[in-house]
């Protein structure tokens, strides 16, 4: 499918598989091509991680050497989702510890915890709490590192924190649950709209439209950050 886009639109579409936690998972999607992934052993100890994920560059590396592998470190949390409650302590990401894992591992993207988190309150659904950044922890982690970075967990923070955490070298952002939760909620009319309607393409038309717009923004939001970014 993404050949045949690729090929038809001439258009830079790339496939990246989010949050792979084996080797075996890791090395199947590169040999069906895609194009970036995401290692992610960062439950296990640090040192741990280090070795499984460096053993995991050479090997993806191995099958494919354009590919981009990305390690994960710190806290962030599991589950696209809506969650109760925050947990009761998420641990940064340090600047040494950034240091060592990108050096040690020689990824290509780190992916950090500078006070992001998986998945959404529901406080954050009725806009009565957003997830905060800390600032100065990304632009340590980028002076340390030198390498791309990524938000995992973006959806619910505040817009100001997103746009800082650009301008201070964050270069991936994620925001799935916020299209989850707009795409959702988006059913959820088109359901009501007309109960008697059962065909799929017609109550999907709305969610789509909603998950577009939303994607639209949030590139607007983010491209006007970086080419600012870019610009100085």
């Amino acid at each position: 499918m993404v050949n045949a886009i690729r090929d038809s639109h001439g258009q830079p579409i790339f496939v990246n598989a989010d949050h792979t936690h084996s080797l075996e998972s890791a090395i199947a999607a590169v040999k069906v091509g895609f194009d970036s992934v995401v290692f992610d052993r960062s439950a296990l100890p640090f040192e741990e991680n280090i070795r499984e994920t460096r053993h995991a560059v050479e090997a993806l590396k191995s099958i494919n050497s354009a590919v981009v592998v990305e390690g994960e470190i710190g806290d962030i949390g599991t589950g696209s989702q809506i969650h109760e409650k925050a947990p009761d302590q998420l641990v940064l990401t340090t600047s040494e510890e950034a240091r060592q894992f990108v050096e040690e591992t020689r990824v290509d993207v780190l992916a950090p915890a500078v006070g992001n988190m998986h998945g959404m309150l529901k406080s954050m659904l009725q806009g009565a709490t957003e997830k905060r950044l800390d600032i100065a922890r990304i632009r340590e982690l980028k002076e340390v590192t030198r390498i791309f970075m990524t938000l995992h967990g973006g959806s619910g923070t505040n817009d100001a924190d997103l746009q800082a955490a650009i301008q201070s070298g964050m270069t991936i952002i994620h925001v799935n649950t916020e299209l989850r939760v707009a795409w959702r909620k988006a059913l959820e009319k088109s359901l009501a709209r007309d109960e008697a309607e059962v065909v799929p393409y017609k109550l999907l038309a709305e969610p789509y439209r909603a998950a577009q717009a939303l994607v639209r923004q949030r590139l607007e939001t983010f491209n006007l950050t970086a080419a600012r970014t870019h610009s100085v």
